[in-house]
């Protein structure tokens, strides 16, 4: 079995990404080093203490948990280099072959900060976008939800 893989998950806690996290947290594919919150489902500060309640809740109090900015993008801003330091960015974003959560052509996370969406997919790092779509066919069944 290979290493698991490191990743920093950078959320905005609502119950889907809280349902993220603790999938996140039970793969033995990855190793979770630490979360970073941002605003959107709510604002930063809910987020963190969201973040931080969350890992209470699975007994992974030893994560570290940064808060992040309220506004969108400022690691690149600071640093544009920043991206070449990420290995990967994986994102729920974009809506192919579906209609879209805001409008029949738009997914929420795009259509909400369609700059900050631009600055992502034309970055250095590499970017995996899964489309709103697959939240349409991705079926969990009673297994992996009954361990969390």
């Amino acid at each position: 079995m290979a290493e698991p893989k490191k990743i920093i998950i950078d959320t905005d806690p609502g119950i889907d990404d809280a349902m993220a996290i603790f999938l996140a947290l039970r793969s033995p594919e990855v190793n979770v080093i630490g979360l970073t919150t941002i605003y959107g489902n709510v604002y930063t500060t809910l987020a963190t203490r969201n973040a931080l309640h969350l890992l209470e809740v699975a007994g992974r109090t030893y994560i570290p948990v940064a808060e992040g900015s309220h506004v969108s993008y400022v690691a690149i801003e600071l640093d544009p280099a920043f991206t070449k330091n990420i290995g990967q960015i994986v994102l729920l974003g974009g809506v192919f072959l579906v209609n879209g959560n805001v409008n029949p052509a738009s997914e929420a996370n795009i259509y909400g900060d369609p700059e900050a969406a631009d600055i992502v997919f034309t970055c250095e790092a590499d970017v995996l976008a899964i489309g709103l779509n697959v939240t349409h066919q991705v079926i969990l069944t009673c297994n992996p939800f009954c361990m969390l």
